[in-house]
């Protein structure tokens, strides 16, 4: 790793060669953005534009697309009127949190009545007053994307709201960033954690103003609850360890534990191919029932050799 050698790093973990890499493409309709006002707000209202063009492809069809649709195009219509650009990424913004208090359909209708005009708000509240749970689930899942998107990450499948929302309290507020620059200048390596850094720094900007749900003390000590719950755990995940994953399954005695080998972080947007986001999808449409991991099964997902942290618990045991 020291000397970029990724072709043996993948070889090592059976993976084969690199792919061609494929150059990115821009989003459509971006030529035909609004002129910022500001430089700060440009990326956003860029995002916004492309979204207002290309919305009904991006969402499947149904109430969430439609909402979301609703309320797009009733922002890129103010910005045509010649509203305030800052108010309506401001508002945008607000739509953006919005599944940091999870799905509730109380909070897309007062959405809606304080940031659209009177007749969008009435259709994005209809609309809201035929969805059902899952449909509501759909609504936020897609509101996260556009997070996402907002964030820079640009990522299907990771709740960067939600993420926020914690990591605000579990870090921010219990690692000072004093214990963060130590503890690189102590790495015999600090090239490596630079960029980590410099990503804690502007999470630290970020946590000022933003809405979290959660307390400290809801936080500070393991959780205990009888509601169905999927664990996933990854064996190459430097971020979250697996003994964490196997202490949370612990603590909910009607979840359903994987622990997937040979991936990382977030392994729901990030595996190459769509297993470990269809077992999820499956377990929220029905929670009470035992996921079908067949698809896990697949060669892909077994190591060619014994992970560390197993080897070091079998050593442990014997």
């Amino acid at each position: 790793m020291e000397n970029r050698d990724i072709d043996l790093l993948r070889d090592i973990l059976g993976r084969g060669p690199v792919e061609e890499e494929v150059e990115a493409q821009p989003p459509l309709g971006l030529e035909d953005a609004f002129r910022p006002d500001d430089v700060f707000i440009a990326p956003a209202l860029n995002i916004l534009i492309a979204m207002a063009k290309e919305q009904s492809a991006e969402e499947p069809a149904g109430l969430a697309a439609d909402w979301i649709g609703t309320v797009v195009d009733e922002l890129a219509a103010r910005l045509r009127d010649g509203d305030a650009q800052a108010e309506v990424i401001g508002d945008f913004v607000e739509m953006a949190i919005l599944p940091v208090h999870g799905p509730d359909a109380a909070r897309l209708i007062e959405f809606a009545d304080v940031n659209l005009s009177e007749a969008a708000g009435r259709r994005a509240n209809a609309l809201v007053d035929a969805m059902t749970a899952t449909d509501l689930r759909l609504t936020m899942w897609a509101i996260g994307d556009i997070a996402e998107q907002m964030g820079g990450f640009g990522e299907r499948g990771m709740a960067f709201s939600m993420l926020l929302g914690i990591n605000c309290i579990e870090e921010v507020d219990f690692t000072p960033i004093s214990y963060v620059e130590d503890l690189i200048a102590t790495n015999p390596y600090p090239g490596v954690q630079l960029r980590g850094l410099l990503e804690y720094r502007l999470t630290q900007v970020i946590c000022d103003f933003w809405p979290s749900p959660f307390k400290a003390e809801d936080i500070m000590y393991p959780g205990e609850s009888q509601i169905p719950a999927l664990v996933y755990a990854q064996g190459l995940d430097t971020q979250t360890p697996v003994k964490f994953g196997e202490d949370v399954a612990e603590l909910l005695p009607n979840s359903f534990y994987h622990e997937w080998s040979t991936e990382g972080h977030v392994i729901a947007s990030r595996s190459p191919n769509s297993c470990p986001g269809d077992i999820a999808a499956a377990f929220l449409d029905d929670p009470s029932s035992e996921p079908n991991f067949a698809c896990a099964n697949d060669p892909y997902y077994t190591l060619p050799f014994e992970p560390v942290h197993e080897a070091f618990h079998d050593a442990q045991t014997e």
